[in-house]
């Protein structure tokens, strides 16, 4: 049987407060605003992948505070971490997507926030600035990346 230690309890509990942080500071609320645009037909695909994408450098700089505050981190040589950072930067964003996309079998995105294990303000942007969007479709890779 497999079981985490006490110690490693409290690093995974730290890893997801301190990713809560970063994804609640850093993923815009145009993101949340372009896909429920799209949702509507106010904006085509194009048109919200174009705004996903202008979040690239807000993106990785998440990754490499997540990355930072992982345990151990601070005890690798300067070289070792930016080797490590450029090396899995691009990790981080897949299995971030994956995590949205796949973990969960929610039918709204309000749901599927709320099971994926990410935490983000898009429930909170949606109830308070697109109340409309409560019953939003829980957003699936196949309609992302047509």
């Amino acid at each position: 049987e497999f079981r985490f230690t006490e110690e490693e309890i409290k690093w995974v509990d730290k890893v997801k407060v301190n990713m809560s942080k970063c994804t609640k500071s850093m993923i815009r609320p145009a993101l949340y605003k372009a896909m429920v645009d799209a949702w509507r037909g106010l904006i085509d695909h194009k048109e919200m992948m174009t705004i996903i994408a202008a979040g690239r450098p807000a993106q990785a700089y998440m990754h490499i505070l997540i990355m930072a505050n992982l345990p151990y981190f601070c005890d690798l040589s300067s070289r070792a971490q930016r080797y490590l950072m450029k090396s899995n930067g691009s990790v981080c964003l897949e299995l971030m997507t994956a995590t949205f996309f796949f973990a969960h079998n929610a039918k709204t995105i309000l749901e599927q926030e709320k099971t994926c294990g990410l935490v983000t303000n898009f429930t909170a942007y949606i109830l308070n600035e697109a109340p409309y969007a409560v019953n939003m479709p829980a957003s699936t890779y196949n309609s992302f990346y047509k």
